[in-house]
């Protein structure tokens, strides 16, 4: 397991987004970044993809698993994490979501925002995302990829399946080698993947800041270690000798978004001051 811990690292990076058929994906529709109370003026944004949603406001940012769990004529119904909500497209094509946390998970008659049992929030549909500090284009870009890195990585453990298509993802340049920039930016995404998937840890107190510096010390680290032809890259038996120990904190968040990192040891992060 160790041996494939470089391949799984190196998910962070950019992959081809497949957009194969699931039943317990998120429809199309909701696909998009919607924002509350405007796109003007946003106090929240909520970006969805098929399997993952990301939650942020200026200075802090979340991200869960997403699954349809049934559907109605109008609406569905979502597992985010461990709470059960409801989702809901109008006829203004806006979003109309539970905030509310139902734990029976019982059907609402309509998701009428007029209801405050429901405590339903209307959501925007925007074509852009804000510029915000929680937004960086590292975290949009780890964001973009997890769903492929969920199909690639379903199974409870990291299988060769895996550990080769996130290799490949990895390779930006697709020469087969992975080289110092490939793991700095993969440290970057991350450190940003880890810091949105905790609650325990702000968000600022570890990305953007400590992750750009630590990305290349990493990257130096890691080549220093594996490269055995002194070539400066990684080939992929190469990537597969090992990891830092200091790769763990950061991938442990991970576990409740891809199954395949439950197999790995837990550690714990370390909040910044």
């Amino acid at each position: 397991m160790i041996r494939m811990l470089c391949a799984g690292l190196l998910l962070m990076l950019s992959a081809p987004h497949a957009q194969a058929a699931d039943n317990n994906s998120l429809p199309s529709a909701y696909r998009t970044v919607w924002a509350t109370p405007s796109c003007e003026n946003p106090a929240h944004i909520t970006r969805y993809s098929a399997f993952f949603r990301l939650r942020a406001a200026p200075d802090t940012a979340t991200i869960k698993p997403v699954t349809v769990t049934a559907r109605s004529d109008g609406y569905i119904k979502v597992a985010e994490g461990n709470d059960i909500l409801f989702l809901e497209i109008t006829a203004k094509n806006r979003l109309q979501r539970t905030s509310l946390k139902i734990p029976n998970g019982i059907w609402p008659e309509k998701l009428n925002p007029g209801n405050p049992a429901l405590d339903v929030t209307e959501w925007e549909r925007c074509a852009h995302m804000p510029d915000w500090p929680s937004l960086s284009l590292d975290g949009l870009a780890a964001f973009a990829m997890l769903d492929d890195v969920r199909r690639l990585c379903h199974e409870d453990t990291i299988t060769e399946r895996c550990a080769s298509g996130l290799f490949t993802a990895a390779d930006m340049t697709r020469d087969g080698v992975l080289d110092y920039r490939d793991i700095a930016f993969g440290w970057r995404r991350l450190s940003y993947l880890s810091a949105a998937g905790r609650t325990d840890c702000p968000f600022t107190a570890q990305f953007p800041g400590g992750s750009a510096q630590e990305g290349p010390a990493f990257a130096a680290k890691v080549i220093a270690v594996n490269d055995n032809d002194h070539d400066r890259k990684l080939t992929r038996d190469e990537s597969r000798q090992g990891m830092p120990d200091d790769i763990y904190p950061l991938l442990s968040p991970l576990r409740a978004l891809i199954p395949a990192f439950f197999a790995l040891p837990d550690a714990q992060i370390k909040c910044r001051p």
